[in-house]
């Protein structure tokens, strides 16, 4: 019987015609793979309207019926603030999952999987670890697809019992910082919730800045690192009885919505449901409600840190406005994995990049221009890539699995560019989801240096980068051009796809050879600006499309402390 590979659990070695691999996640290049569902972008574009659509309605269903299980009366501003981020990822695995399949079911005949499932690895604290577990786990998404066989009972995929116990270590990661650390910043943020009638909730800007900033605005500086946590997160027991009156469908249909309400029985994080009672005690017993806080502005913590989720969620329906900052961003793709959730749960939407409606506004980065010294003496390339997750989390207008290997090939075709004497000033610096795409180009190219993210900050190495080629199209692009290193942007076709405004940025970028999305077009202009990208970068020409970049792009003012603390007053 012919073998169906569902993940790299999996460890089989038969290739050809005797078996057939569910994705490119499965690292065995000597077998067949079927193709990726969303590699259809008109499918794309349809399942991401039903999948906004479907979220809509369960986060509706699922709020009324938390306020009955709780005995409260919360808004559903309320429960988007707490539930949404996590509802948006987990909806949109699923049906990724589920849709993987179907593919499967359409195109295979009489296959066997092995059958590895783990029921307790479906128990989730929040968004944070259940995006760890979807985007890189195998036994996660093995003991998913099976219980969707099981769901579908196909009478084409055979288990095989080789089923084994595993052991799960907990995702939970130890804060490490001193105590005096701790101490501090309990302190501090302490203080700034009692006092502070605006609360700005790690902007990810450096120290000084964030001090200027509160100086300038009158307001008391708290560090918020560890302040938003609770070892509660982490206890209580699964109520199953409770889940299956929480999650029970309507309808006798047996179709992914079905299956999604009976997945949430055993999904549904214990911080939202068991946990949510003594999650919301224990804040107001910290003394985190006393203060009447008008305005609270956060970056990342609304998005995946549940205990200020809780707490924010609180505040803005007791009446404090709420500010959602950027962490980052460049060029803006078309499909937005979190749908429209900025719009639906802030009261204004920060943006770096020119404002597209009343509710968006526009500010200057939250930074200063690093004093680099850009000369022909610096000898550096550096390539920036950021490769796919290994399991898609999210549906969005971005390169997924089944692209990795043209991604690869570009940027062996890019490296090899320059000549094996150049090699030892090349840096390859890639965000890890799982291929470890950097280990992959150093076994190809032994010859060029990694420079590894965990280790070296970007700020680290500004001082020798003598060229950067970024290979996706996001925040790294902002940090290089501000510090005004000479930058070239590639991103070949199809890879992703961009909203109109930024189509119109990219159409004027390639006019000056910033941007490129064809290879032999960037060959030709390497070969001419290798040796002295400075020269081409501070042309007269070139700074005028820069700027015109960041004016549309990546606002910058060198005031920016006053003009953010005007903003922080005024809005």
């Amino acid at each position: 019987m012919k073998e169906l590979i569902l993940t790299n659990l999996s460890k089989n070695k038969v290739s050809g015609k005797k078996s057939i691999a569910l994705g490119h996640w499965i690292n065995n290049p000597k077998i067949n793979y079927l193709s990726y569902h969303w590699k259809n972008k008109k499918k794309l574009r349809k399942d991401y309207k039903y999948l906004n659509n479907l979220s809509e309605k369960l986060i509706i269903i699922i709020s009324k019926r938390l306020n009955f299980i709780n005995k409260e009366n919360k808004t559903l501003r309320y429960w988007r603030i707490i539930l949404c981020p996590w509802l948006y990822v987990y909806i949109s695995t699923m049906y990724d999952r589920w849709e993987i399949i179907n593919s499967a079911i359409k195109k295979i005949n009489n296959f066997c999987c092995d059958y590895f499932y783990s029921e307790k690895i479906f128990r989730n604290i929040g968004v944070a670890d259940f995006m760890k577990k979807v985007i890189t786990n195998d036994l996660w998404n093995h003991s998913n697809f099976i219980r969707i066989i099981k769901y579908k009972k196909i009478k084409n995929i055979k288990f095989k019992k080789k089923n084994k116990s595993f052991n799960l270590r907990s995702n939970r990661k130890e804060n490490k910082k001193s105590f005096f650390k701790k101490f501090l910043d309990n302190i501090l943020s302490h203080i700034s919730v009692l006092l502070n009638s605006i609360i700005i909730e790690n902007l990810y800007i450096s120290k000084k800045d964030y001090l200027n900033l509160c100086i300038k605005s009158k307001i008391f500086p708290g560090l918020f690192l560890n302040f938003f946590t609770s070892v509660t997160l982490y206890k209580g027991k699964t109520n199953f009885e409770l889940r299956n009156e929480v999650f029970k469908y309507t309808s006798n249909k047996k179709d992914f919505r079905h299956f999604l309400f009976e997945c949430l029985k055993f999904d549904f994080p214990i911080t939202y449901l068991e946990n949510y009672k003594t999650l919301k005690s224990e804040i107001n017993f910290k003394g985190f409600q006393i203060k009447n806080i008008k305005k609270i502005f956060s970056t990342i913590s609304f998005i995946d840190n549940e205990i200020f989720k809780i707490w924010l969620a609180n505040k803005v329906e007791n009446g404090s406005k709420f500010v959602t900052v950027p962490h980052g961003g460049c060029l803006t793709t078309k499909l937005n994995g979190f749908f429209d959730y900025f719009d639906k749960i802030a009261d204004r939407v920060i943006q770096i990049k020119k404002s597209l409606n009343k509710k968006e506004i526009q500010m200057p980065l939250l930074k200063n221009n690093s004093n680099i010294k850009k000369s022909n003496r610096n000898k550096d390339i550096y390539i920036f890539d950021c490769e796919p997750a290994q399991y898609a989390c999210k549906i969005q207008s971005w390169p997924f699995i089944n692209d990795f290997q043209k991604i690869l090939n570009n940027t062996e075709k890019l490296i090899n560019i320059f000549p094996k004497k150049d090699h030892k000033n090349i840096f390859y610096r890639s965000m890890n989801h799982g291929k470890n795409f950097s280990e992959i180009i150093k076994k190809k190219i032994p010859t060029i240096n990694i420079s590894n993210l965990d280790k070296v900050t970007l700020r680290d190495i500004l001082n020798d980068i003598k060229l950067a080629i970024c290979m996706y199209p996001e925040t790294v692009i902002v940090d290089l051009i501000t510090n005004q290193i000479p930058t070239i942007i590639f991103i070949p076709n199809k890879l992703y796809s961009f909203d109109a405004n930024s189509e119109k940025m990219i159409k004027y970028l390639k006019k000056n050879k910033i941007y490129f999305d064809d290879f032999e077009n960037l060959k030709l202009h390497l070969n001419e600006i290798k040796y002295s990208p400075i020269e081409w970068w501070s042309s007269k020409s070139n700074q005028l499309a820069v700027v015109n970049f960041r004016k549309n792009f990546f606002k910058f003012d060198k005031n920016y402390i006053s003009k953010w603390s005007q903003l922080l007053k005024k809005i």
